[in-house]
């Protein structure tokens, strides 16, 4: 993969976002640096000591207030699964499963093996073997602990295809291979 240099790992402060770190959140998802900042500005989110609260960009969210912006970029994606993905993101990036980079190389390599027609899955065949796609991430696993942590993903039986989410909710268990 081409390289992308982010200069944080995480957000500094669990539960608060500043204005890097939104940029980096952007850029690791594959959207324009400064997509969320000019909301919270005209939405006058209070800037506190630590930065912007998660919950109130979690209400913008569900506000749909980037709703406009993320239908413009250039994400193929639907609007409501770009914001899954956003909270996901977060959600791994908050509890230091994950840090920006990571994201990025997660989003990235899985963008080369999606399935054209939805753009949110790729099918589970030999040919888009999931191996493949952590090593396009830069990441590794043993493959019986691949496989526990798709069938805790989904219970039941195996699925046929995983989505983004679900690809960002496996690349903790691995390791990097840097």
């Amino acid at each position: 993969l081409p390289a992308m240099h982010f200069h944080l790992s995480y957000p500094a402060t669990p539960g608060y976002l500043l204005w890097d770190e939104l940029s980096c959140l952007a850029r690791a998802l594959g959207f324009h640096g400064d997509i969320f900042n000019a909301k919270l500005k005209s939405h006058r989110l209070i800037y506190g000591q630590f930065g912007y609260s998660s919950e109130e960009f979690e209400r913008l969210l569900s506000r749909h207030v980037y709703d406009v912006e993320l239908q413009r970029s250039p994400s193929p994606r639907s609007v409501a699964f770009n914001v899954k993905v956003i909270r996901m993101a977060l959600s791994l990036l908050f509890r230091r499963k994950l840090t920006f980079k990571d994201i990025w190389q997660g989003r990235t390599a899985f963008g080369l093996f999606e399935n054209q027609e939805d753009h949110e899955s790729f099918y589970l065949t030999e040919n888009t073997d999931l191996l493949k796609v952590l090593r396009a991430a830069n990441k590794i696993a043993a493959p019986a602990r691949l496989m526990q942590e798709i069938q805790a993903i989904h219970p039941g039986k195996p699925p046929s295809c995983i989505t983004l989410i679900e690809f960002l909710q496996i690349l903790p268990i691995c390791e990097r291979i840097d």
